[in-house]
């Protein structure tokens, strides 16, 4: 497994934007009783080792957050099956260094 545990962040400070932030989720893809699969994303170590119901190897999402004006918190923007490509995009995107809150 070359993926690993993943959160980051950067701000975003456009003022005609309608997002402050960006953030990279790690998301995993599970088995459920129906036999469909459904989304979740893994939060901690535990999450991330238990392969149980697992689909596939965890992947990255790319969320932008919106400011406090807005009526939803988040919006989703893209998926990357490598944190480095994930981190690159948001870098191209914002200019900004990328806060890597656990990796």
């Amino acid at each position: 497994m070359k993926n690993k545990l993943c959160r980051a962040k950067a701000d975003f400070d456009c003022k005609t934007s309608l997002f402050s932030t960006f953030e990279i989720v790690t998301v995993r893809e599970y088995n459920d009783y129906n036999g469909g699969t459904y989304l979740d994303e893994v939060n901690t170590i535990a999450e991330f080792l238990d392969t149980a119901n697992a689909y596939d190897e965890p992947f990255y999402r790319v969320y932008g957050i919106y400011k406090n004006s807005m009526p939803v918190s988040r919006k989703f923007i893209c998926d990357f099956y490598d944190i480095e490509q994930a981190v690159s995009f948001l870098h191209d995107l914002t200019g900004k260094t990328i806060q890597l809150i656990s990796y």
